[in-house]
């Protein structure tokens, strides 16, 4: 099982907020438009398994940070990028 945060903190603005600064420096320093991606929060249960999907394409790059320290987070967290369903491109593993 995945929870999914869908409300609203002070914490969540101060970092919206900052990503709205971040691309408008970004977005001066290309001479291009660049449109913050304000960030996601969940956690998810032991035993939640995501298979090869494909995301949305509203945006290039993303940035995972996975937070804890317990064993099952070092041994379990990171993300696999695949060429097709079928074709694993490379992973990016937990690192403290």
């Amino acid at each position: 099982m995945r929870l999914v945060f869908n409300g609203a903190h002070p914490a969540v603005s101060q970092v919206n907020k900052y990503a709205d600064f971040l691309a408008n420096e970004v977005s001066t320093i290309l001479g291009k438009k660049v449109r913050p991606v304000y960030p996601s929060f969940w956690i998810d249960l032991p035993g939640y398994e995501l298979p090869p999907h494909v995301d949305v394409d509203s945006f290039e790059h993303a940035v995972q940070i996975f937070i804890g320290k317990d064993e099952q987070v070092r041994n379990s967290s990171g993300t696999s990028v695949y060429l097709d369903y079928d074709t694993p491109l490379f992973d990016i593993c937990y690192k403290e």
